[in-house]
């Protein structure tokens, strides 16, 4: 259940204020803090800084990484927050901050109202289907045209969106890494729900989620406007949780400017906001529950423009969703640009701060019985009435999900209670998904998307403006009369350039725009699979020859019109593995020696594939070996010289090899003899590091020389002697190398 709107706290957030500085400041600024510190350049700021007991600078929006080219272009970087001493009146730092030649513009930082405090079960949820003509006309929108599609994310600025929920799970976006938002609250990925403790989470922006997407056709619970078709295997939108709250704490402005640039920056091209300012407690940030004749004057005679930051955040949106940092689509996004939602706003005034801007999409609310809620903001600047209730019982509330949690909901779903601006934003955002994800696609326009969603819709009737009453049929409807008639479905591939190694297996995607279907006519080759329910293309490099083929993919709309586009792919041939270098002989001169041999050093792959390695050892008697993570290690296990054979092979069985030898010396025996009873050779292993003259004299027992062989040798190549001449009896051999001679006795048989 959620919270009376006396529960809430509301203030000022104290000690921190919102500096804008020119380009020139920015530098002093941003070179300061480079080298630790905050004693910048420009003598009248550091005086303002002593003086305000400055603690802390930090960037709005912080270093965006691959989008930070585009953050400085639009001028985020110059906005900062400035956290001060706590003694220090938050006019005082403001009036200090906005006299130092180079700031634009200063103001202490305000916490920020939900849109809904007077805030399973789809016959519960008279806002999407009724007979009573206060729904948004969703039915025949899913069954003709679309349910949603994941390509469409919307970010969710608002508390966190509880990631465990089970009418959620199969809707949320992720990274990659598993994280399905970012929490600016506890600026960390930490999105679980806390209420627990005490002023935590009460599932606003749970609630919010549900409404866009929550899981359908699943068996459990609620709908979402756009939450697909689980049993049909198609699934809905994506719902990216940016949390810009910690609960009943409320969010401030530090958080909810970079939230809104961050979904840009991470894919989303909706924007929903359930939240803003309030009038009651404008002028010192504590409401009390009465709008003062001096707030309301001030209020009215506020803008965006009075949150420079914000209003940038939002421009940002608008122009780079789905874009790249030049502004231009990206392959894989369903529309150029962005589309933000605000809620107008709950005080029954004829003011928002932020909805009022025109850029921005205003959602006002009626009732179950098509009239404007009892709190709702209006005025001509309100775009859009959709659903808001008044939550006084169960039949005129907004139902959706919520936490399972003692403190919130024992079944994970709620209505009662739940009302205002901020359950009716969500159902604009809803419908605005739903239309990307049937006209989305290269060329479909944030514009666009606004012009569909409103170009079909009738004025809100009443005496106080709300804009034109949501009607997602009707917004279906202009959209297609408005492009010709039927919309031609479009093929969207997530790689058009494919190139696949031989031992690659590839994966990509196709979506078609609309609710097409998709089938291959043609694969090109035995290579290529695709999964028709799940839109998979599945590429194996080695099922088919190397060459250039193309697929045929058909898409066919739901009154029967199709549109048919060619994957071109080519499957590269294999490449065997090659020889960089050899390591050369290794000598090992103990039998604890051992040498590891990096694999990558020695073979190169040109299809970056990664070798497996195997080890021949001729004489294993002499040494062991044993390989993993691209490494050989190579053991003494007896003197003695041994070949060894390394084989690098790849994924297809091509191999090369390398060939040496490995010696296993000890420094006392300079001389081995292989035996000492002999037949016709003799094999003596000798430490010579190079190739050396090694003088050879056999002697009988009468101590005659009966024999002298010169040869060579070293500690890789043991002399040979030919001793096919000598009579059987004993011998001794009398070995110099190096200036000294070594003698080896010896029988000949």
């Amino acid at each position: 259940m959620a919270p009376a709107p006396e529960a809430v706290e509301e203030v000022m957030e104290k000690n921190v204020a919102t500096v804008q500085f020119n380009d020139e400041l920015t530098a002093l600024v941003e070179e300061a803090l480079a080298a630790g510190g905050l004693v910048t350049k420009s003598a009248p700021l550091d005086a303002v800084l002593q003086d305000l007991g400055v603690e802390k600078l930090e960037r709005v929006f912080p270093h965006a990484g691959a989008f930070e080219e585009r953050t400085r272009r639009e001028g985020l970087h110059r906005f900062y927050h400035v956290q001060f001493r706590a003694d220090i009146p938050q006019t005082k730092a403001a009036e200090g901050l906005a006299a130092v030649p180079g700031v634009l513009y200063a103001r202490s930082s305000h916490r920020i109202s939900l849109r809904a405090f007077n805030d399973p079960y789809l016959p519960k949820q008279w806002h999407y289907v009724s007979t009573s003509g206060a729904d948004i006309n969703v039915q025949k929108v899913w069954n003709t045209y679309t349910k949603g599609k994941s390509s469409v994310v919307v970010c969710v600025v608002d508390e966190p969106v509880d990631p465990t929920h089970e009418d959620l799970k199969a809707n949320l976006w992720t990274d990659g890494s598993g994280h399905t938002g970012y929490n600016f609250a506890r600026n960390n990925y930490d999105l679980s729900i806390r209420s627990e403790y005490g002023d935590g989470d009460f599932g606003h922006g749970t609630h919010v989620a549900g409404t866009i997407a929550a899981v359908n056709n699943n068996g459990k619970g609620v709908c979402g406007i756009a939450g697909g078709d689980y049993s049909a295997g198609i699934p809905g939108v994506r719902i990216q949780s940016c949390a810009i709250y910690s609960g009943q704490k409320q969010a401030s402005d530090k958080q909810t400017a970079a939230a809104i640039k961050w979904g840009a920056d991470h894919g989303a091209v909706i924007c929903q906001n359930s939240w803003g300012y309030t009038a009651d407690g404008f002028l010192d940030g504590e409401p009390d529950g009465e709008i003062s004749a001096e707030e309301l004057a001030a209020f009215k005679s506020s803008s965006i423009n009075d949150v420079p930051d914000l209003k940038a955040a939002v421009d940002y949106f608008i122009k780079y969703a789905g874009c790249d940092n030049d502004g231009n689509q990206l392959p894989d996004s369903p529309m150029k640009g962005g589309v933000v939602f605000f809620a107008a706003g709950n005080e029954n005034l004829d003011h928002d701060l932020v909805s009022t801007y025109e850029p921005i999409v205003s959602v006002g609310a009626y009732n179950h019985n098509l009239v404007k809620a009892s709190y709702s903001n209006y005025g001509s600047w309100v775009d859009v009435a959709a659903p808001g209730g008044e939550g006084t019982k169960e039949n005129n509330s907004i139902w959706s999900t919520v936490p399972v949690d003692p403190s919130i909901s024992t079944t994970g779903y709620d209505g009662i209670d739940w009302a205002g601006t901020s359950m009716a934003c969500p159902h604009a955002s809803g419908v605005a998904a739903l239309i990307v994800s049937y006209f989305g696609g290269p060329g479909f326009t944030a514009d666009r998307c606004k012009d569909i969603l409103l170009g079909g819709l009738e004025t809100f009737g009443g005496n106080r403006p709300l804009g034109k009453k949501l009607d997602a049929l009707a917004a279906f409807e202009y959209g297609i009369r408005s492009s010709g008639g039927d919309v031609e479905p479009r093929l969207i591939f997530s790689e058009t350039d494919v190139r696949v190694k031989a031992h690659q297996t590839r994966t990509l995607s196709v979506l078609a725009t609309g609710s097409a279907t998709i089938r291959c006519t043609s694969t090109g080759s035995a290579a290529l699979s695709f999964n028709a329910a799940s839109g998979e293309i599945t590429i194996v490099g080695r099922a088919a020859p190397a060459g250039s083929y193309e697929a045929v993919f058909v898409a066919t709309g739901p009154t029967g019109l199709e549109s048919t586009e060619t994957l071109a792919y080519t499957l590269l041939p294999n490449h065997a593995p090659t020889v960089l270098k050899s390591p050369g002989n290794i000598h090992h001169k103990s039998l604890t020696a051992a040498t590891t041999l990096t694999l990558s050093d020695y073979f190169e792959d040109k299809d970056e594939e990664e070798l497996t390695c195997t080890i021949a050892i001729a004489d294993e008697t002499v040494a062991y070996s044993s390989a993993s993570g691209g490494k050989v290690n190579l053991y003494s296990r007896s003197l003695g010289v041994t070949d060894v054979t390394l084989t690098a092979t790849d994924g297809l069985g091509e191999s090369a090899a390398i060939r040496f030898k490995l010696a296993v010396t000890d420094p006392t025996q300079p001389v081995r003899p292989s035996t000492n009873v002999v037949t016709s050779e003799m094999t003596v292993n000798i430490n010579a590091a190079e190739q050396t003259l090694v003088d050879a004299a056999v002697y009988n027992a009468n101590g005659q020389c009966v024999l002298q062989q010169t040869r060579q040798g070293d500690v890789f190549n043991p002399v040979q002697l030919d001793l096919t001449l000598l009579s059987p009896g004993r011998y001794t051999l009398k070995l110099s190398y190096g200036g000294s001679t070594y003698s080896l006795p010896f029988v000949k048989i």
